[in-house]
């Protein structure tokens, strides 16, 4: 509004007009670094780089699982330039430019078209529009990466661009990530039973990367006295399926204060000792489990009821199974078998959050809500999901919940296969 006398002047110079630019997917340097870092080069890898480097296109093919797309955010990564950004085109969703569109391409960007589990349609719109997107890179100085999904076609004048990708050897896989890791490599360069007896070379890039976790993690918590195979074994146990083992354990606990306990436990593992007791009696609250009528000082301690679910707390004052990834299999059990806890899962969550304890950090809360969040993605409940970020975002939330429902739409869009749909309705939420 201009109320006074003079002329008033809008001047748009090449800043304010590079920020009307579409936003598309980005990805953070240091992700890039690191997946870097950890990448084993695929076969065909030498092929990717010289085809980017002398055409500033690439198209991978390959096999579900063989590090396609960490292949294609690397090859990215290594022309890393003074100008442009590194983004993921993302032609199919509501409000986003075609890949017809020229605005799609800057000065000097590094583009990512994962189609790898396109659809057919999906594959056959995007393969009319590669050409014109082509140009655009070239006019820019830009480089293309696509990603196209396996036993598709692709047209003759596309497949000079074309490098078929094998992926490396499992065992050299492991053993990088374990020495990114910081493991030295005096520990796990011996043959090892344990690891030359896995089945590595039917696994996805991505499942070696998890198994490689889940070793280091072993050696962070184990005796000073285990070496490489113990490691290695409490990281096979902690893969393998404990359905049955999590059922009896509930069912040898009949009392609600011994359930509320293992299921708080779970769901702030590693969280304080006072933070575990106070959210525990916050979920029989939540529940409307009646109340101990006990004398305080006739009751169970801590200790003594962490003792019967398994758990223990540390010499930090943190609490923890004994068993690694023992949590994540009780929230599995009690999502999929107590689905009427659900809904109080939520309610519970968002308390939990708004405790005053000195020791629910940031990060416990954070943790908190992705385990949560977690449990709504694995079994398809984006929707649910959406729903309760907006409930914890009520004009009367705190502050601590509003960033709780910040996170649980940030885990949403994060997952691989619901991203899509949160990024639409996230989209709605805006224009509406």
């Amino acid at each position: 509004m201009h109320t006074g006398s003079g002329d008033i002047y809008f001047t748009v110079g090449p800043q304010l007009q590079e920020t009307d630019r579409a936003a598309f997917r980005r990805v953070a340097d240091d992700q890039l670094v690191w997946l870097r870092r950890v990448l084993v080069d695929p076969i065909g890898m030498g092929e990717a780089r010289r085809k980017l480097t002398g055409t500033g296109t690439v198209i991978l093919d390959g096999a579900p699982g063989s590090g396609r797309t960490s292949a294609a955010r690397v090859l990215l990564r290594e022309h890393h330039q003074d100008t442009g950004v590194f983004h993921e085109l993302l032609p199919d969703e509501e409000d986003e430019l075609t890949l017809r569109d020229p605005d799609l391409v800057g000065a000097g960007d590094r583009l990512l078209l994962d189609l790898s589990a396109a659809d057919a349609d999906r594959w056959a719109a995007a393969r009319v529009d590669l050409s014109t997107l082509r140009k655009a890179v070239h006019e820019e100085h830009a480089h293309l990466v696509v990603v196209m999904p396996r036993g598709s076609t692709l047209d003759s004048d596309l497949q000079q661009y074309r490098v078929e990708i094998e992926r490396p050897p499992a065992l050299e896989v492991f053993r990088r990530h374990l020495r990114v890791h910081g493991v030295p490599h005096e520990q796990y360069l011996p043959a090892d039973p344990t690891v030359t007896g896995l089945p590595g070379d039917h696994w996805p890039m991505r499942e070696i990367a998890a198994f490689a976790d889940l070793v280091c993690r072993a050696r962070e918590t184990a005796p000073a006295e285990h070496g490489f195979t113990q490691w290695c074994a409490t990281a096979r146990r902690a893969r393998e399926d404990r359905r049955k083992e999590i059922a009896t354990l509930v069912t040898r606990l009949r009392e609600g204060p011994q359930r509320a306990l293992l299921i708080t436990v779970a769901m702030l593992h590693g969280a304080h000792a006072d933070v575990v007791d106070q959210a525990s009696r916050l979920l029989l609250g939540t529940l409307r489990h009646p109340p101990d009528e006990l004398p305080l000082l006739q009751r169970k301690d801590l200790a003594e009821q962490l003792e019967e679910i398994s758990a223990g707390t540390g010499p930090d004052g943190h609490v923890r199974f004994m068993e690694l990834d023992y949590d994540a299999a009780i929230r599995a059990h009690f999502w999929d078998h107590m689905p009427e806890l659900r809904q109080h899962l939520g309610t519970w969550a968002a308390h939990s959050v708004d405790l005053t304890d000195p020791h629910v950090t940031r990060e416990v809360r954070d943790e908190l809500v992705a385990r949560l969040t977690a449990q709504y993605l694995r079994t398809g409940r984006g929707e649910g999901l959406a729903s309760l970020a907006e409930d914890w975002s009520a004009t009367t939330a705190s502050g601590a919940r509003l960033e709780a429902a910040v996170h649980a739409l940030t885990c949403g869009l994060n997952d691989p296969a619901h991203g899509r749909s949160f990024r639409k309705r996230i989209y709605q939420w805006c224009a509406n």
